[in-house]
């Protein structure tokens, strides 16, 4: 493998934990749409020290000024930390269209960018 890219939705400022995933879930017009592991989780489960493989790391979440946080620089942190070359800044990708912003959950068919 030459490059890991990982990404997750911003829940409570930073990467999902299963208080949000659950609250998350039960605001979701469809439940819960994960097996109930986060990014967080599985980063956590890595090998340490990989430095021959590059990684790279996103966000998505509503498009509001009024909502601080970003899970891409915790997932970001951690895959420096486990040794992981990241020769890529660490994105965002913003819903547009969104069914509740409360959920902070992306409609079928929303914009993204």
């Amino acid at each position: 493998m030459d490059l890991l890219v990982v990404g997750a939705p911003t829940h409570a400022f930073g990467m999902s934990r299963p208080a949000t995933r659950q609250s998350a879930a039960q605001q979701a017009p469809a439940g819960l749409v994960s097996k109930g592991r986060g990014l967080r989780e599985w980063l956590a489960a890595l090998d340490d020290h990989v430095p021959a493989v590059a990684a790279a790391a996103f966000d998505t979440r509503v498009e509001n000024p009024w909502v601080p946080g970003s899970a891409r620089h915790g997932a970001d942190r951690r895959l420096r930390r486990k040794g992981f070359a990241r020769p890529f800044t660490p994105r965002r990708w913003s819903c547009t269209t969104c069914a509740s912003s409360s959920a902070r959950s992306c409609a079928p068919g929303s914009t993204h960018r």
